[in-house]
């Protein structure tokens, strides 16, 4: 095999961090705008293990980021918010942070929540747990491990829905 085949760059971040060196451009004279066109033309190939070169006159600055962020922790809240918006759970339950709520409405979220949780559950009840339960109530007829005589004459006889009910003892209301 030979080598990797070569690669154009084009990093936006790299030519934003790469400013002309105006000394540099001093000595160009007035041709500004051809110095301008060919930078803006200018196409580098790299290959693997290759040094990005710039393009003469210019100067690369390092990136300093101030670390740790003042506002990373707003942020981040900001972020669960949203993430807790898109799935239909309250902000408090997903970041488990209730500091900043009193007991009527940590409770009205805890509500909320049960909401959704029994509204997927009867989704996944439905969707998934009862189609699998009827196979397996069929398999098990006819596999005679359960007697049940005339099943398929009497199908509408025969219990074909589980309760899947919830393992919460004390519901909301």
């Amino acid at each position: 095999m030979g080598a990797e085949p070569s690669r154009r760059l084009f990093d936006r971040d790299l030519r934003l961090a790469a400013k002309p060196d105006y000394r540099a451009l001093s000595r160009i004279g007035d041709d500004y705008d051809k110095y301008i066109a060919g930078r803006t033309a200018w196409q580098v190939t790299l290959k693997s293990g290759a040094v990005i070169p710039l393009y003469p006159g210019d100067k690369l600055n390092p990136f300093t980021p101030a670390r740790p962020n003042p506002n990373q922790g707003g942020f981040v809240e900001n972020c669960v918010r949203h993430l807790s918006l898109g799935t239909n759970l309250p902000y408090e339950l997903v970041y488990k942070d209730f500091s900043k709520t009193d007991y009527s409405s940590a409770r009205a979220a805890l509500l909320e929540a049960w909401r959704t949780f029994t509204t997927r559950r009867a989704w996944i009840a439905a969707a998934w747990a009862q189609p699998w339960y009827e196979l397996w109530l069929e398999e098990d007829i006819n596999a005679v491990n359960t007697e049940a005589p005339d099943f398929y004459a009497q199908l509408g006889l025969h219990p074909r829905q589980m309760d899947w009910g919830a393992p919460r003892l004390n519901r909301p209301r």
